[in-house]
């Protein structure tokens, strides 16, 4: 059995590796000027920059440590958003997006244990949790990831987008629009 210290440091590991992913896949930035911070993009992308923040990961550091080699932006008809970058071991892709769309790319999955393969019930899993966060009036995301090889072409996302590993799903609270 490992000790609480222990239980605590892979908790905060396995959470900056999520974190890596939803950060390193944003296109949004947060701007400190006078004081204060404010949003540049998207708010639900915010909201995860907000996230990485907490855990100690930045978009800035992201960008200066591992650089974007390949983007496929979000659409509605993929319901998703990939990255490539280029970090100290290799390059990896980033994902995010609907998990409907993220999840059924992915071929394993990151816990306490480790990566293990995903099947089809853990995968049904995963989605039923996302329906739970989604009952709960919450909008989720999927965070995937995998290692991309070196001689790899990135051209072409539904290539690139396979065989990816579920690092987590998040669910945030949409916050109220204002009234007209």
């Amino acid at each position: 059995l490992k000790t609480e210290a222990e239980h605590q440091a892979l908790f905060v590991e396995l959470a900056r590796e999520f974190a890596t992913v939803l950060v390193g896949c944003c296109d949004a930035r947060l701007v400190r000027e006078a004081g204060s911070t404010r949003l540049l993009g998207d708010p639900t992308e915010g909201a995860l920059l907000a996230l990485g923040l907490a855990l100690g990961v930045t978009r800035e550091t992201l960008d200066r440590e591992t650089p974007r080699v390949a983007e496929w932006p979000f659409d509605s008809d993929r319901k998703r958003m990939s990255v490539a970058r280029a970090f100290a071991g290799g390059r990896r892709l980033l994902c995010k997006g609907a998990p409907e769309a993220v999840l059924p790319r992915c071929t394993h999955v990151r816990d306490a244990g480790g990566v293990r393969e995903l099947d089809g019930a853990g995968r049904e899993a995963l989605l039923a949790i996302a329906e739970r966060l989604a009952a709960r009036g919450l909008r989720v995301l999927a965070a995937a990831s995998r290692a991309v090889d070196s001689a790899e072409p990135l051209a072409d996302a539904d290539h690139t987008e396979r065989g990816l590993c579920s690092d987590g799903l998040v669910g945030m609270q949409d916050a109220p629009r204002p009234r007209e």
